[in-house]
């Protein structure tokens, strides 16, 4: 399987953060800035469906439950003790969890802070939401014998089968709530990049007005595609040149797009 531009981006992005949630238990991932923490998050609808999908409901309720300054230490459970415990708090052995948008969940075991002030501790494993930019790694990168890229790719951005293309929606303008969903799964730059190229301006000249499409519906179909983000009831697949090169002509893009189109209209590869 080839590499896609903005997945390929976000896998290398979280390579030399030395973020990659996959080999948490190899990375030696440090607080750095805990004045990007989250002391009441809440996680939205777009955020709860990625991380049960990739962890599950269990450990997700779990992080839910735990990751608020009133779950936590005493000894950090106000804005005012996180101030005077701010050198601290840099010194808690934390474990990478997951990894969405620019932000990071890590866990805080008990056994792994012992070391910490009595106030620090829990009995309990308890959760930090904190943004990605206020945390370091005693590891640049990921060691060849941890999980590659392509397994994290192919874990994060399945492959799709386009089966209805009258559910694409070319013309489609993101509004608020569903822009933030997309930039909490992509970040910032992310989301930029996709609302660039998702119009038809971006498809290939087989596609790239209704009447085309209608006649080259069948082809379509054909694209190899890759889901990147999801909000509501509507999907963004991400569809490249590499992966396509046994398209008819017209429909071979030049550079990488992007669909808008209503979750009905794919199908999840196995």
């Amino acid at each position: 399987m080839g590499k896609t531009n903005i997945s390929t981006y976000f896998v290398i992005l979280l390579l030399l953060s030395g973020l990659m949630s996959a080999a948490q238990e190899e990375l030696r991932t440090f607080i750095l800035d805990p004045g990007e923490l989250y002391s009441t998050y809440e996680f939205s609808p777009a955020g709860r469906e990625q991380i049960i999908a990739s962890l599950g409901a269990e450990k997700f309720n779990a992080i839910n439950n735990a990751c608020r300054e009133n779950q936590w230490p005493v000894g950090i459970s106000s804005l005012d003790n996180r101030t005077a415990a701010k050198e601290k708090i840099t010194q808690y052995h934390t474990d990478v969890v997951f990894v969405f948008g620019e932000k990071t969940i890590l866990e805080i075991k008990p056994s792994s802070n012992t070391h910490m002030p009595a106030d620090m501790q829990s009995d309990e494993s308890f959760y930090f939401v904190i943004g990605s930019a206020g945390l370091g790694s005693s590891k640049p990168v990921v060691e060849e014998s941890q999980i590659s890229e392509e397994e994290y790719y192919e874990a994060f951005f399945p492959q799709v089968a386009i089966i209805d293309p009258g559910q694409i929606m070319s013309h489609y303008k993101f509004k608020e709530n569903e822009a933030n969903d997309i930039k909490e799964q992509l970040g910032e730059e992310g989301y930029t990049f996709i609302n660039s190229n998702c119009r038809e301006s971006s498809f290939p000249d087989g596609m790239n007005t209704l009447a085309k499409r209608l006649i080259t519906r069948e082809s379509i179909m054909k694209f190899n595609a890759f889901l990147v983000a999801e909000s509501g009831d509507f999907s963004i697949i991400e569809i490249t040149p590499e992966e396509n090169t046994h398209m008819p002509e017209e429909m071979i893009p030049s550079t990488t797009f992007y669909l808008v189109i209503r979750s009905k209209g794919i199908e999840i590869m196995d």
